[in-house]
């Protein structure tokens, strides 16, 4: 406080009321600017006082006759002088209060700025900056931009061909999030998918949920129908979880029975015999308890290991059924 605010016999409650209404009119005054050193992210500040920024949010930052796209990525509350707050105020010294950020360079040149005046980015230049951008792909539309009303939220259906994480908390979305995108990549495009669902989440993907806009679940159900399978553990379903010994590759068949190549050699030996012999084009062996009525003696000792070892027991084998491996292998559905 200056001199003349903190005379002598001023009352504290005239002298702290005095301090606040300055300290406010300062505050109010910090500009929204920001700089950056490389030209690819960008620092900023802004009054707290009808704050127009936000974390994710979309701006603009001008100067130097140049109008940046940016996107705020951190921003918090800091206290800074007077003179770091980029404010000149002789009625007032001491530390303001402001909001401080970072964030990324959109459309950057390259080129370093300083003190660029931020502004919230109106949705149009938000379009604008993603169709010059969009890569000459294929988009996945999943909604709308939180900071951008009615822009599309489009996703690069070429990231697909790549591995993606997501992740957050327990209530965040990520279930849901990954349902739409599910549904997206069903309805426009052309791409198999293989969901291993645990939780049983994605089982009705195969049709549109009731009480959709009727135009846009006749066209979701038209992409969809006949081309999603659900393999579950009923076995009632028409697509149990079920599979033949010998769809397994030769290294699993062995590990199931608990046999080494070098040790077990003349078991193991028999064992890729067995599974590769055909009578009429079909597998000689195709299921792990036929080992105990083949008249080949090792044969017989190979369902012997089985038997004691419960693979035999195991609810997954089924020589009649429809095989998962053989789905995966030669799919007869999309999804």
């Amino acid at each position: 406080m200056s001199e003349k605010s903190l005379a002598a016999g001023t009352p504290v409650a005239h002298r702290l009321a005095a301090y606040r209404e300055a300290r406010t009119e300062v505050e109010r005054a910090v500009l929204p600017l920001a700089s950056s050193v490389d030209g690819l992210t960008f620092s900023m500040q802004a009054s707290l006082y009808d704050l127009e920024f936000a974390r994710g949010g979309y701006v603009v930052l001008e100067g130097e006759g140049v109008a940046r796209l940016g996107q705020v990525t951190d921003l918090s509350i800091s206290s800074r002088g007077t003179a770091t707050a980029g404010v000149d105020s002789a009625d007032f010294e001491g530390m303001v209060r402001l909001a401080s950020g970072a964030g990324r360079v959109l459309d950057s040149d390259g080129r370093p700025f300083h003190d660029a005046l931020a502004r919230p980015a109106a949705p149009a230049e938000v379009a604008s900056w993603m169709d010059r951008t969009r890569p000459p792909r294929a988009g996945l539309t999943i909604g709308t931009l939180v900071h951008a009303a009615g822009v599309p939220a489009t996703l690069d259906a070429g990231g697909l061909s790549r591995h993606t994480f997501m992740c957050g908390q327990s209530g965040s979305g990520k279930t849901y999030s990954l349902g739409l995108l599910l549904e997206r990549v069903l309805a426009e495009t052309t791409l198999r998918v293989v969901i291993l669902d645990p939780n049983s989440d994605y089982v009705h993907l195969g049709g549109a949920r009731a009480g959709v806009d009727p135009a846009e679940g006749a066209s979701y159900a038209a992409a969809v129908e006949g081309r999603v399978a659900v393999w579950t553990n009923d076995p009632t379903s028409a697509h149990p979880l079920r599979m033949r010994f010998a769809d397994l590759p030769p290294a699993l068949q062995a590990a199931a029975l608990g046999l080494d190549p070098v040790r077990d050699r003349d078991e193991y030996a028999v064992l890729r015999d067995l599974l590769h012999a055909q009578v009429n084009g079909a597998p000689l062996v195709a299921d792990v308890d036929q080992f105990l009525s083949s008249e080949i003696p090792y044969a017989r000792d190979l369902g012997r290991r089985a038997q004691n070892l419960g693979v035999l027991d195991w609810s997954i084998w089924d020589a009649s059924g429809p095989s998962l491996l053989a789905e995966l292998r030669d799919p007869t559905a999309r999804c």
